[in-house]
């Protein structure tokens, strides 16, 4: 009887700290800037297009940059890697620190337009802290009109 008690508090005290290691986990959030910048080409329809990879880790939400001359209208498609269900939130902010587009759940392919009012590094976040353990790979194909 002694060893059955034993045992039962042994798998309750194991499930206890693995249960606080989650809550622990899901405290915090990094922070990651990427860098590069995908080969725009024309596309023989007056746009310039483009594609670039990035992975953005478990529990960050990623910063990219990209910068948008003025009057030009960025169109494009996020898309993550995998199944549909692996999945990442976006916004996009303008170089004046704003808000110009958010998406508010996160998807498997996100589809956007953002028209640069005015010229400058419009910054892309990926948000992927909802994710405990998996790292997305995202692909992000653009086109400046």
């Amino acid at each position: 009887m002694q060893k059955l008690i034993i045992l039962t508090l042994s798998v309750l005290l194991a499930a206890g700290l693995g249960i606080s290691y989650l809550m622990y986990r899901q405290l915090g959030t990094d922070s990651e800037t990427l860098s590069g910048t995908p080969e725009l080409v024309a596309n023989g329809s007056g746009a310039e297009c483009g594609e670039i990879a990035f992975s953005v880790r478990a529990r960050s939400v990623a910063k990219w940059f990209f910068d948008v001359p003025k009057a030009k209208t960025i169109t494009g498609t996020v898309t993550v890697g995998g199944d549909a269900s692996k999945d990442v939130g976006l916004s996009i902010w303008s170089p004046t620190n704003r808000v110009v587009l958010f998406v508010p759940e996160r998807s498997h392919e996100l589809d956007f337009e953002v028209v640069g009012t005015i010229r400058g590094e419009y910054r892309f976040d990926f948000d992927n802290r909802h994710s405990s353990f998996t790292d997305k790979k995202v692909t992000i194909a653009l086109c400046l009109t």
